[in-house]
């Protein structure tokens, strides 16, 4: 049986993806960074949409630093480094700069490893120097601990709990909602919603804490469709669409 469309659902409406980007980043408005977690299934759109919202966060003047190790094909685009170190002996080019955002990946043939903690760390302190910063993690599972209920980036944690006020903003993607840390939601301002099963819902509903009508909606999204849930306001009841 074919699942219904969740605009029929009565009182939902359609808007461009990209007039969710002004929601998530509206703490913007009182001069705070935002903290923004992408949730959903594998190949529902989460990097896509992760990558249209930083673009828009480069657009009104803030610089990229991202952890992007975890795929074989690079998931951000921009100035790319194995690791924050490199910067002393590589320095960013002036042309190079005009990219906006800074890549560390790593290097798996040689079995260099890039950890959040450095990235995170490099982001904290550009942002504390006045500079308007985005930390973007690709998988958030890069920093968690083997239980799933705690961050092991320390720089991470204290970006999220006092970047704020700094101007920093955080934006992660994760499939798993069972390992997204307590410290970590309770500290997001938005989180957008992929489609997500039924166990991962539940999770969602009874550990989470999120709209049961919103989980409702998410079970039936189409790929590159989301919801947004905005810490702290009624749900829009917006299905979100977008497309490359």
């Amino acid at each position: 049986m074919a699942r219904t469309a969740p605009a029929e659902r009565p009182g939902l409406h359609r808007a461009d993806g990209r007039q969710a980007f002004d929601t998530i980043a509206a703490p913007r408005e009182e001069r705070e960074g935002w903290r923004h977690l992408w949730l959903g299934d594998s190949r529902m759109g989460k990097s896509t949409a992760n990558k249209f919202l930083l673009g828009y966060a480069q657009e009104h003047g803030a610089i990229v630093v991202a952890h992007d190790d975890v795929k074989r094909e690079q998931q951000i685009e921009g100035v790319t480094r194995e690791h924050p170190d490199d910067l002393t002996a590589r320095p960013v080019t002036d042309e190079e700069a005009a990219q906006g955002a800074l890549v560390f990946r790593g290097n798996p043939q040689t079995g260099r490893v890039v950890e959040v903690e450095a990235v995170a760390a490099m982001a904290l302190a550009m942002a504390r120097t006045g500079i308007p910063t985005v930390i973007a993690v690709d998988e958030l599972d890069r920093c968690m601990t083997d239980g799933g209920h705690e961050l092991t980036s320390k720089a991470l944690r204290a970006a999220l709990t006092q970047g704020g006020a700094l101007g920093l903003s955080v934006a992660a993607t994760t499939q798993d909602p069972t390992r997204v840390p307590r410290q970590f939601k309770d500290q997001c301002t938005s989180t957008g919603f992929f489609r997500l099963g039924p166990s991962a819902l539940n999770y969602c509903r009874e550990r989470l804490y999120f709209d049961p009508e919103l989980l409702t909606v998410v079970e039936k999204l189409s790929p590159h469709e989301f919801v947004i849930d905005r810490r702290g306001f009624p749900w829009d009841r917006t299905v979100y669409t977008l497309r490359t």
